[in-house]
């Protein structure tokens, strides 16, 4: 391009730019169009008269887009509905993700959000957490035993943190008690969470084939107050007695 070509289009956006900036600081609320000049300025982008004027709206501090032959604000509220992912959201505004439908909504707290997809981040970038069901804030008191573990899997929660699943006395959830790091089953008695043994099998249980089903090795004791024993040869039920 020659020098003085180029020279004279950088005046001409320099004077346009400056122009512009007086009208603006003079509460002429103006745009520039294609072709040089300036049209007055509608009060949002709505009355953007034309596809050339669509791209901002300096009064409402608005960015325009052009959807269907109007001129829109570009919000979460009025983006196509052919945007069917949460970073087609937010490549259309960093504020939006995607809603239950196609198209998008904004980005607020976690609990706003209906699809696991969606539920990323908060509109502060907070970490948001999918339970399965619904999206929480990531916060300890919203932890389960499965991200505990998935984190490490020596632990388990407590409802607020991820605490080392060491003894019966760790687990405080139903959720959590299961068994030990170090293999040892527990059962949750409606209460606390204690070593599943024979003897702590409680009152829900009853005849040898229900203590069979709580551990195979239980079955029922003569003992009216434990219920349930240890299986020895001795306390075989009759079914199992046989003669040749």
């Amino acid at each position: 391009m020659p020098l003085k070509l180029n020279l004279k289009m950088q005046m001409n956006v320099q004077s346009q730019h400056k122009y512009q900036n007086l009208m603006q600081s003079s509460n002429f609320q103006c745009t520039a169009q294609i072709g040089g000049g300036y049209v007055e300025e509608g009060n949002n982008c709505y009355d953007q008269d034309d596809q050339i004027n669509c791209v901002y709206n300096i009064k409402n501090n608005q960015i325009c887009f052009q959807l269907d032959g109007k001129c829109l604000d570009k919000i979460c509220e009025n983006a196509p509905q052919t945007l069917t992912s949460d970073k087609q959201c937010q490549d259309f505004h960093s504020s939006c993700t995607k809603k239950q439908e196609d198209g998008c909504i904004d980005r607020l707290l976690c609990s706003t959000y209906q699809i696991k997809e969606a539920c990323k981040k908060d509109a502060i970038g907070n970490d948001c957490y999918w339970t399965g069901k619904q999206c929480v804030d990531k916060i300890c008191e919203n932890k389960t035993n499965e991200i505990c573990q998935e984190y490490l899997d020596t632990c388990i929660t407590n409802r607020k943190d991820c605490v080392l699943n060491q003894n019966c006395g760790a687990a405080i959830i139903q959720e959590a008690c299961n068994k030990t790091m170090y293999g040892t089953q527990r059962h949750w008695n409606g209460n606390v969470c204690i070593p599943k043994t024979c003897k702590n099998a409680g009152p829900s249980y009853i005849g040898h084939d229900q203590f069979t089903q709580y551990m195979d090795t239980c079955t029922e004791s003569t003992d009216e107050i434990t219920g349930c024993t240890e299986r020895t040869c001795d306390n075989a039920p009759s079914s199992f007695n046989t003669q040749k």
